[in-house]
């Protein structure tokens, strides 16, 4: 037994922590995923083409 006392879990405690993680977390999942979601929408637009640059480099 440590210090503070007993430590053990139970199972609705194990199961519920994950979903405890994420909400306590809530900000950063969302400014994740809304930052992903930005990038995808101008790639997939054309706005930048990560081999653009690459490719006139290569040919001078």
């Amino acid at each position: 037994m440590s210090e503070q006392g007993d430590l053990r879990q139970g199972f609705a405690q194990i199961a519920s922590a994950p979903l405890e993680g994420i909400i306590n977390a809530a900000d950063v999942v969302a400014f994740v995923l809304i930052v992903g979601g930005a990038f995808r929408i101008i790639l997939q637009t054309g706005a930048i083409d990560p081999t653009d640059g690459f490719s006139r480099k290569t040919q001078k």
